[in-house]
């Protein structure tokens, strides 16, 4: 998603994130420009001890989710960021992976705000990280 905001591109074959992954890209807020650190970090349970080292500094927090499983995760996420940022943070829940059918979005109702997305063809990643930017340049 990052790849597909900073770069306008998408890396095919995709490969999950190992570790962390990390873009950063001058954005306009007003009249002045900040630099957005964006991070990607590894979602599988065996990276969650590496987490925290890039979540104490973050000025907001975006949830990916691609699955109902992963959907399922989002309060356990949400404690975990809430744990390790300092103060309260934007925190912003996005369904990634919009270009293919989704069966039922029930589950995904009671999460604000949220956005759906496609890293693949980009529908909705410059939306969404336009809203983070302007919640970011509030702060």
């Amino acid at each position: 998603m990052m790849t597909q905001y900073v770069c306008k591109t998408f890396k095919a074959p995709y490969l999950p994130t190992i570790g962390a992954d990390f873009l950063a890209t001058d954005v306009p807020i007003g009249p002045r420009t900040i630099t957005l650190q964006i991070w990607d970090t590894a979602g599988q349970d065996c990276f969650q001890t590496l987490g925290p080292i890039f979540y104490r500094m973050a000025n907001c927090a975006i949830i990916v989710c691609a699955s109902p499983e992963s959907i399922q995760s989002i309060p356990a996420w949400k404690r975990e960021f809430e744990a390790q940022l300092l103060g309260e943070v934007p925190i912003f829940y996005v369904l990634n992976k919009a270009d293919l059918p989704r069966e039922s979005r029930e589950e995904w109702t009671s999460f604000e705000p949220r956005f759906v997305v496609s890293s693949k063809t980009g529908v909705g990643v410059s939306e969404m990280f336009g809203e983070v930017v302007k919640k970011v340049g509030e702060l």
